[in-house]
């Protein structure tokens, strides 16, 4: 599936790129995993319905569906960087630079840069429209659950 972003007004860079949905599984055994382990894709409500732990694999998937992981945004020299790769290395490193992002709660800069209407300056878009969002929801959730792996 190809992804592609609109190059906005004020400086706003837009993305190309494609993406590749493979199955998840565990991010420390560096496997690729995109979307939910719910099932759900960026926008559903989350935590899962089951009331489970939201782990990183559905937070890395909401982050390539956005197009964060893009060449020219994360996926490049932006920082955090956020790379979708198969080596465990660097899934490690990813989850470890979106921990140093996500660990004050509601504050946390990867939801306060991201929330439509904050005075926080994100150049690539604000993917939250509220903080009833569903993929605002499941990271928060992800957030206060610790930022299981």
């Amino acid at each position: 599936m190809r992804l592609s972003c609109l190059v906005l007004a004020l400086g706003s860079v837009g993305c190309v790129g494609d993406l590749v949905d493979l199955k998840a599984s565990s991010v420390m055994a560096g496997d690729l995993g995109h979307g939910a382990s719910d099932g759900s894709t960026p926008g559903d409500s989350a935590p899962p319905p089951d009331g489970g732990a939201v782990g990183f694999d559905a937070i890395l998937g909401d982050v390539v569906a956005l197009g964060c992981a893009a060449a020219s945004c994360h996926g490049g020299t932006q920082t955090p960087v956020l790379r979708d790769a198969p080596d465990a290395a660097v899934r490690l490193a990813t989850f470890q630079a979106f921990v140093g992002a996500a660990s004050n709660g509601a504050n946390s800069t990867v939801l306060t840069k991201n929330l439509a209407g904050d005075n926080i300056t994100h150049v690539g878009g604000k993917p939250f429209a509220s903080t009833s969002d569903g993929v605002y929801q499941r990271w928060l959730a992800w957030i206060a659950a610790g930022n299981p792996p």
